[in-house]
C-alpha cells in the first residue's frame, strides 16, 4: 500500500490540475428586460417560462 503512495499521489494532483481546468465559454447575451410599475419580466435561456413570486416584501433582486 504504502509502496504505490507516491504514484497514487502523483496521479491525483495530475487529474486535479485536468479537472480545475476552466471551461472555455461563450459571452452571453444581455437578458431582455420589461419593467412596470408592479411587475418585472426578464427573458432569459430557453424552455417554458418560469414566473417567480418573492415573498413578503422581497424586491425582485432576491432572484438575481
Amino acid at each position: 500500500m504504502i509502496r504505490f503512495l507516491g504514484m497514487r499521489l502523483a496521479a491525483s494532483v495530475l487529474t486535479l490540475g485536468v479537472v480545475l481546468q476552466p471551461a472555455q465559454s461563450h459571452a452571453a447575451t444581455p437578458a431582455a428586460e420589461t419593467r412596470m410599475p408592479h411587475i418585472s419580466v426578464v427573458a432569459t435561456g430557453k424552455g417554458s417560462p418560469v414566473i417567480l413570486i418573492p415573498g413578503l416584501s422581497s424586491p425582485r433582486a432576491v432572484w438575481d
